[in-house]
């Protein structure tokens, strides 16, 4: 890849390098006493084109533009894609990866059963079984259902319900414990009207943490994904985000900020006010942009415009270096859709890796809430109507999304109304 802020090679190297007295250009010097763990976040990306749905006038219409999403869903390289992505981590020796969009694709009967038939992709499966075929074994220590919305598809069976499903998680090495773990989603979350009802429809998004000791150092670990079509919303779970964090002890957090350079920044601002972001610290002069590829995923060249995956760090010993994941043409990979050969990017986001410096010994980092506890303390991760939730102007529905983000959730987010509504409209 041709976006390192140092050269590539393996941080095990890099502290074999500093027992000898012998750096690579561009790491800084570490004590002795100090480990270096590569945290990465990356949005892995659901794969279809959501933002389709706002051409939906009636549940009609709605049925027709889910079924082919849905066929679009089943025909998706994802394997192919999911093994790029790993082919990054194992290439970027991550020890801990913040997986964002881990999308799970299901669809069932209409009956009311509840029953899944077809798991059409699980990404964070997908993702970690992919890793382990490339020899790296990876823990799911934590994971946060987020959004959990249905569908009505025309699928070729007939009518089936179409499940998206959105989760952050954390993957860990196997020489990384986990101690504690914990997730939930935010307070603040996205509300939009259901259109010819009093009713609102939430989009929810959270975070999940975990506890960690590795070579002796603790810390904590946070994988997140701010919401995309509301600034005001995006900037509330960002003041959410920094409170959820332990009250003391080195955190490193991957997010996907919905928010930075080349889009609105409010999100970021609030969020470096207290953690610093390592690619700002370490490479000032390098935009670093990740987000975003066509949702198609095949283009030649990049049309990354503006940087909205992060690494942030608080209260570790120093920065390493930090490097792009995916983000160069020949990180794209080949795969067969529909008999066709054609090359694709791992994700429509790149992906950001960085190495940080961590005292050790240090103590336990300890949780701020309880394993048992939410940010919200309701079941997290499903989108449903009530009759009670107030919309605010901190949650003004927006018809596009208002950062510089993809076409994943934040799409659907102002799609929910529409279809909640048609959805009544269709059934009374």
């Amino acid at each position: 890849m041709s976006d390192h802020s140092a050269p590539s090679c393996s941080r095990r190297g890099v502290l074999a390098g500093v027992a000898a007295g012998a750096l690579p250009v561009g790491l800084a010097r570490a004590a002795p006493a100090s480990v270096r763990p590569t945290v990465a976040t990356w949005n892995a990306y659901i794969g279809v084109e959501l933002d389709r749905l706002f051409e939906a006038r009636s549940l009609e219409d709605v049925r027709t533009i889910a079924g082919d999403l849905l066929d679009t869903a089943r025909s998706h390289p994802y394997e192919a894609r999911a093994g790029a992505i790993a082919d990054a981590l194992v290439a970027a020796d991550a020890d801990v990866v913040a997986l964002q969009e881990a999308a799970l694709v299901r669809t069932s009967p209409t009956t009311g059963s509840g029953e899944r038939t077809e798991t059409v992709v699980d990404l964070l499966e997908a993702v970690v079984s992919a890793l382990d075929e490339r020899g790296r074994s990876y823990e799911v220590a934590a994971s946060s259902v987020t959004t959990d919305v249905s569908l009505p598809a025309d699928a070729e069976s007939g009518l089936v319900d179409l499940h998206l499903t959105d989760r952050v998680a954390l993957l860990t090495a196997a020489d990384a414990e986990v101690q504690s773990t914990e997730g939930g989603t935010y307070d603040e979350r996205l509300r939009l009207p259901v259109p010819g009802t009093d009713r609102t429809v939430a989009l929810e998004r959270g975070y999940c943490r975990a506890a960690l000791r590795f070579d002796g150092a603790a810390f904590t670990a946070v994988s997140t994904h701010l919401e995309s079509a509301s600034a005001p919303t995006r900037r509330q779970q960002a003041e959410e985000l920094l409170d959820v964090l332990p009250g003391d002890g080195p955190v490193v957090v991957g997010a996907d900020l919905n928010s930075g350079p080349g889009t609105t920044t409010t999100a970021h601002d609030t969020v470096t006010a207290s953690l610093t972001d390592v690619h700002a610290e370490l490479r000032p002069d390098s935009e670093g942009y990740t987000c975003c590829q066509p949702s198609s995923l095949r283009n030649d060249s990049s049309r990354l415009a503006s940087r909205v995956d992060a690494v942030l760090t608080r209260d570790t010993s120093g920065l390493g270096a930090v490097e792009r994941l995916g983000a160069d043409p020949d990180d794209r990979v080949d795969a067969t859709v529909d008999g066709e050969s054609v090359a694709v990017w791992p994700s429509d986001h790149a992906g950001v890796a960085a190495t940080v410096e961590l005292s050790a010994p240090t103590a336990t980092a300890q949780p701020a809430r309880s394993d048992t506890d939410t940010a919200t303390g309701t079941p997290a991760g499903t989108a449903t109507p009530t009759d009670t939730a107030r919309p605010t102007a901190s949650t003004t529905a927006r018809t596009k999304p208002t950062s510089g983000a993809g076409t994943g959730f934040g799409a659907l987010a102002a799609l929910l109304g529409v279809v909640a509504g048609a959805s009544v409209r269709g059934r009374e």
